[in-house]
């Protein structure tokens, strides 16, 4: 069993990131995946009930991660209200992010999140960086 990744992303964004993820990868995804894209306008009980169900058909037993893009914002306020001991977010999606739950999709859920937050910090740089 593994984490199951569920990306929930302003309308277009997540199901990009899941098609390059599964275009990088070698073979199939190791990890269940599903996307919810956040459409504007649309109500938030509606919406928070479409996550719940995704979640519940993601988790195998070993919990979600949620990958949020971006923090505080409506993607984030559909999974917070859903949050508990068998679902997690990070919010700040990239591509490294997401790469990185994938791989480590077999660890126990706090230790996915954790190596995904540290993906995604390690590849935000400023180059050249003899200007910072």
């Amino acid at each position: 069993m593994s984490v199951g990744i569920l990306l929930v992303t302003h309308e277009g964004l997540g199901q990009a990131f899941r098609d390059n993820a599964e275009a990088t990868w070698p073979v199939d995804l190791p990890a269940s995946i599903a996307v919810f894209e956040v459409v504007r306008d649309r109500d938030m009980e509606l919406s928070r009930g479409q996550a719940l169900a995704l979640i519940d058909s993601l988790d195998s037993g070993d919990g979600v991660l949620a990958l949020i893009d971006v923090g505080g914002a409506t993607p984030f306020n559909i999974i917070h209200g859903l949050l508990g001991p068998r679902l997690m977010m990070v919010t700040g999606l990239n591509f490294a992010m997401l790469m990185r739950s994938l791989t480590y999709a077999h660890l126990p859920i706090a230790e996915v999140a954790e190596k995904a937050a540290e993906g995604a910090i390690r590849e935000v740089a400023i180059y050249p960086e003899e200007t910072v």
